[in-house]
């Protein structure tokens, strides 16, 4: 038997959509509006990539010192 593959087109989401997911994802967890934009920015609206670092930012206990500067708390 062939393998059959289905294609399915997904957009990418812009700053209006990416906000609520990254909020969501962080379980509305405070995080400055810079951290916001980095992540939208780095994901490049990607919804998996949207998830995936806001995920790997909140599991890291990580906070922004400055616009791409990162620490440790």
């Amino acid at each position: 038997m062939a393998a059959q593959a289905a294609e399915i087109k997904l957009d990418c989401f812009d700053g209006q959509e990416a906000e609520p997911l990254i909020r969501n994802v962080s379980a509305n967890k405070p995080m400055p509006p810079e951290v916001v934009r980095e992540i939208q920015r780095r994901s490049s609206g990607n919804t998996l990539f949207l998830e995936q670092i806001t995920r790997s930012v909140i599991d890291s206990n990580l906070r922004m010192l400055g616009p791409l500067a990162w620490r440790r708390r």
